[in-house]
C-alpha cells in the first residue's frame, strides 16, 4: 500500500515520527493480513530500506494508528512510503523504543534504570501488568513520585504519555533544561474544591517538581487518555489532552539546546494514576500529513513498478488555472488520474485508459493549497504533489 508523507513545514524534517493511520479490518478480514499485525512493514520506496514503527493502536480496525520514523523529510515537500503485509511467517517488528527519541511501554517488572530516576521520596511506584502507577499519600505529599529522564534530548521536543486512570491530585508532564528542573509543565487532577487543567512554570523546590500555576481551564473534561505537551521556543508552551487544549507564551525560561522530560505526581499532590506508555519526540510546526494510497500485489521486490515511472510529465507546479499532464513518452498504460486534497477527498477523476498524449486540465476552481495527484495502472498507484497557487 502506497502511502504519501507531506511535509507541512519549510524546514526539512530528519528522523522525524509521522502518524499514520490506515484500515487493518480489511486486509485482515481478506486473510492478507496476520491478525496481529506482525507482518507489517514499511519501506523506503527511494532506497527500499526498511523503516522503524511502532503500532500505537488499533489493530483490525479501519483506523489503525502507526508511528512511522522517516530519515528525511525536505521542507514542503512529500514522499511515497510502501506499507507491506502478507508474510505469514513474519515476526513481530513494531518497536518504540527504534521510532521514537525516548519511549517505555513499562512491560518490564521494575523501572527501566537506565532511562529513568526516580527523585520522589514518598509515595509508591509499581509496575504491573504494562502500567506504571504511581502514588502519593496524604502526609508525604510536598515529595511525592515521579520519574525524570536520564538522558538529555536535542530540544525541542513533544512528550506524551497516555493517562489510563488518575484520582487526586496533580499529575504532570514536563519538559526543563538538562541537569536543571527550569522548564515548564502542566498538571491536572480533582481536589475537594477544583477540577482543572493547569500550564506553568516548573520548580525546584521541593525533590519531587512542582509547577506553579499560570494558565488554568477549570473545565478540563475528561482527562484520561494521551496528554501532549510542547515547548517549542522560549515564549511558547502548550498542551494537549483528550478535554481540550491550552496554549501560552509564558517567560522566564529559556529553551536551552537539550531538555529532559519527566511526568508523575508533583509536588503537592495526593492521590495516584496510571500510565500505559511515555514517549519524547521531535518537533516540527506542522505535522507531517500521511494519506494511505491504493492497495496492490508486489510479489517481487514489494515495491510498486508503477513508482520507478518517469516518464509521465506533470506541468506547471505550482500550477494557476490549468495543469498538463504530458502521457505522450509514457509506456504505462495509465488508467486514470485522481486528485485528492489533504484530508484524501477526491475532488477530481479523470479517465485516461488508451490515452497517450497532453491532457490539458482546468484547474481555476481549485482554492490554493497543496494537493495530491494520484495515479493508478490496475491495482497500483503513485502518488504526486501538487501545488496550486
Amino acid at each position: 500500500m502506497p502511502i504519501t508523507i507531506t511535509n507541512n513545514t519549510s524546514s526539512n524534517l530528519i528522523d522525524y515520527q509521522v502518524k499514520v493511520i490506515v484500515n487493518t479490518a480489511t486486509p485482515i478480514a481478506a486473510s492478507k493480513m496476520m491478525n496481529t499485525g506482525d507482518d507489517i512493514r514499511f519501506l523506503d520506496s527511494g532506497s527500499c530500506q526498511p523503516m522503524a514503527y511502532w503500532i500505537e493502536s488499533g489493530i483490525n480496525t479501519v483506523s489503525t494508528v502507526i508511528w512511522v520514523k522517516m530519515p528525511n523529510l525536505p521542507a514542503n515537500a512529500h514522499r511515497t512510503i510502501r506499507m507491506l503485509y502478507g508474510n505469514s511467517s513474519a515476526g513481530a517488528a513494531s518497536n518504540g523504543d527504534s521510532t521514537f527519541i525516548l519511549f517505555d511501554d513499562f512491560n518490564a517488572s521494575t523501572l527501566n534504570s537506565t532511562k529513568w530516576s526516580a527523585p520522589g521520596q514518598s509515595g509508591t511506584l509499581n509496575l504491573s501488568g504494562g502500567y506504571l502507577e504511581l502514588s502519593t499519600p496524604t502526609s508525604g505529599r510536598y515529595l511525592a513520585q515521579i520519574i525524570v529522564s536520564k538522558g538529555s534530548f536535542q530540544g525541542p521536543l513533544i512528550v506524551e504519555d497516555n493517562l489510563i486512570s488518575i484520582s487526586g491530585y496533580w499529575h504532570s508532564l514536563g519538559i526543563f533544561n538538562s541537569g536543571t528542573t527550569d522548564g515548564y509543565g502542566c498538571f491536572a487532577g480533582t481536589t475537594s474544591t477544583t477540577n482543572s487543567m493547569n500550564l506553568g512554570t516548573i520548580t525546584s523546590n521541593y525533590p519531587a517538581f512542582g509547577a506553579q500555576k499560570t494558565i488554568v481551564n477549570s473545565t478540563p473534561g475528561n482527562l484520561t487518555g494521551i496528554w501532549q505537551l510542547a515547548w517549542p521556543s522560549s515564549n511558547v508552551q502548550s498542551v494537549t489532552w483528550p478535554g481540550g487544549t491550552m496554549n501560552a507564551t509564558l517567560s522566564g525560561i529559556s529553551l536551552a539546546n537539550t531538555v529532559q522530560i519527566g511526568a508523575g505526581m508533583i509536588t503537592e499532590s495526593n492521590g495516584s494514576i496510571s500510565i500505559d506508555w511515555i514517549r519524547a519526540r521531535n518537533y516540527a510546526s506542522a505535522d507531517a500529513t500521511a494519506l494511505p494510497g491504493v492497495e496492490g500485489n508486489n510479489h517481487n521486490s514489494g515495491i510498486n513498478k508503477l513508482s520507478q515511472t518517469s516518464d509521465i510529465y506533470i506541468y506547471p507546479n505550482p500550477a494557476h488555472d490549468k495543469l498538463y499532464i504530458d502521457l505522450s513518452k509514457s509506456v504505462t498504460d495509465l488508467k486514470s488520474i485522481q486528485i485528492l486534497d489533504l484530508n484524501g477527498k477526491s475532488v477530481r477523476m479523470i479517465n485516461t485508459e488508451g490515452q497517450k498524449e497532453n491532457i490539458e486540465l482546468p484547474i481555476n476552481d481549485f482554492t490554493k493549497g497543496v494537493y495530491i495527484i494520484r495515479l493508478i495502472s490496475g491495482n497500483e498507484s503513485v502518488e504526486r504533489k501538487l501545488i496550486v497557487d
